[in-house]
């Protein structure tokens, strides 16, 4: 059956020979590469879409055409109906994660969250404080009071991982709006 995915990971040249297994969320919501790395590590590149937030704003747009009615129907024919779509994503996301850390998994998120970081531990905020996940932009650049959507003004996108991963990356950046070959809505 078809799913509505916006994610998409490609893996060129050598790297892509690193690469053990793939998969797709069953409903779309993200993709993941699987890497063997040195020593056998593994990592797990998962790029992930959390729907935007039903406000009274969008709710009257043609609602049955939206990826969060299309996530509400999904759950409702895995029987999960009655649970709201951003907090199955969390929850659901949360598990797979913690399913890649106990077989000893090394992760790097990254993703459309279309959620700022809160100080309270909820959310994205939750999901990186359960799992001893970082923030590597900011960590690396010390910089978190910018946007990374056109039309908004704070960041919703962001690179998450494991401290190893982080530990081993020697550079990060976010790439400037309308940059070359970026002709998207994000950075």
């Amino acid at each position: 059956s078809y799913r509505l995915s916006s994610n998409l990971i490609m893996t060129a040249d050598s790297t892509s020979a690193r690469i053990i297994e793939t998969s797709i969320d069953p409903l779309g919501r993200w993709t993941t590469h699987t890497f063997l790395g040195k020593r056998g590590q593994q990592i797990v590149l998962i790029c992930a879409y959390q729907v935007c937030q039903l406000t009274n704003e969008n709710r009257g747009r043609k609602q049955s055409l939206t990826a969060y009615a299309q996530q509400r129907s999904l759950l409702g024919q895995d029987d999960r109906g009655n649970i709201e779509p951003r907090k199955a994503f969390m929850s659901d996301l949360t598990d797979f994660l913690r399913t890649g850390q106990h077989n000893q998994q090394d992760i790097i998120l990254v993703g459309d969250f279309n959620e700022t970081l809160s100080p309270e531990i909820e959310g994205l905020s939750k999901l990186c404080s359960e799992l001893s996940l970082c923030d590597l932009l900011f960590q690396h650049t010390g910089l978190d009071n910018f946007s990374t959507y056109t039309r908004g003004s704070q960041r919703i996108d962001f690179c998450f991982c494991s401290d190893r991963i982080s530990e081993a990356c020697l550079q990060c950046c976010y790439e400037p709006f309308l940059a070359p070959g970026n002709k998207g809505d994000h950075r």
